[in-house]
């Protein structure tokens, strides 16, 4: 209630022999997208709440309801992405990524991508949601310095039976593979994969293997392939080889699904949601080393049903490491 209808984004998807992709249909949001500016977004709710603010001067009781109404409608603006197939049924896969129908499209084109973003950014959660509206099976494997090369191509035991692996069956049976926290991996082991990214087979330990037509590649990762920052300290160079493979995406937090999936319903939970969104542009804007995510969103509304106290909860969430001046400057 309180936010006016958007008509849902439609993609429609060619068979996979047609490598051409149809223009999507596409329908601007009713209202303005204030996708990762809280505090554009912060300053239009205060000013629609102060009427009812200054209601308490005389007495009158706020209606919650309407607080609510209030704050939904200041939310930025959150899409449904239905997906047209030929010769199959619609499939809505519900409220998306703002950066989904992108993906969608080197799906479609059987463009390997990669997805940048901080943790949190839901990267892994989207690939599998890629999945859903190509009805395609799905795998995914964390990436990590210890990942090796038959993690990714599989292995022959001592009694000479093959093993294989994730992508190994997404490449040969057809799928979307993630490979998550790709920059975490040994760049040199990584350069294994280049062939199955560009090439239609794939050398495993029991030979060459075909590609299927319906193998789609998704990686993710916290970084631009460029090593490590003060952020993500573990994170690796990649080899130019293996990044020219990918197209780049970056992933950043969309805020315009935060409320959605937060599933925050009362007064209180949305402005749990909605103060954690002004920390986290507060300590961009300062460029402070605080990591507030929608992860942290989803949590905060939890932790307020269980029964904690927000100065609880933004204590255990944002600011039980830092000191006292870097949280004054993040609270403003």
């Amino acid at each position: 209630a309180g936010t006016d209808y958007v008509e849902p984004t439609t993609t429609t998807i060619p068979p996979t022999t047609i490598p051409q992709i149809n223009t999507p249909i596409y329908t601007e949001p009713t209202t303005t997208n204030f996708n990762g500016q809280a505090n554009d977004y912060l300053a239009n709710l205060q000013s629609a709440l102060q009427p009812l603010i200054g209601n308490l001067e005389t007495k009158q009781v706020i209606d919650e309801s309407r607080i609510i109404e209030l704050i939904k409608e200041h939310q930025p603006t959150a899409r449904e992405i239905v997906v047209k197939q030929v010769n199959m049924p619609d499939v809505n896969v519900g409220i998306q990524h703002c950066h989904f129908e992108k993906m969608l499209k080197n799906a479609v084109a059987r463009v390997p991508v990669m997805l940048v973003g901080p943790s949190g950014s839901g990267k892994t959660h989207s690939a599998g949601q890629l999945a859903k509206a190509l009805k395609l099976d799905y795998e995914a494997i964390s990436c990590n310095p210890m990942t090796s090369k038959t993690d990714l191509l599989g292995y022959n035991d001592a009694n000479g039976v093959y093993h294989d692996t994730a992508l190994v069956r997404r490449f040969r049976d057809g799928g979307v593979m993630m490979l998550d926290e790709i920059d975490a991996s040994n760049a040199s082991v990584l350069t294994s994969i280049n062939m199955c990214t560009s090439n239609g087979q794939m050398a495993t330990p029991i030979g060459m293997i075909e590609k299927h037509a319906d193998f789609i590649l998704v990686a993710g990762a916290n970084t631009w392939g460029n090593g490590a920052t003060p952020e993500f300290v573990g994170r690796n160079k990649l080899d130019l080889a293996t990044k020219k493979r990918f197209f780049m995406l970056d992933w950043d937090y969309d805020e315009s699904i935060e409320v959605s999936i937060s599933d925050a319903q009362t007064t209180e939970e949305l402005e749990i949601v909605s103060e954690l969104q002004k920390f986290r542009s507060t300590a961009r804007t300062l460029e402070l080393r605080v990591s507030i995510t929608p992860r942290d969103s989803i949590y905060g509304v939890r932790l307020l049903r269980a029964g904690m106290t927000k100065n609880e909860i933004f204590k255990g969430l944002v600011f039980a490491d830092l000191d006292k001046s870097t949280i004054a400057k993040i609270k403003g």
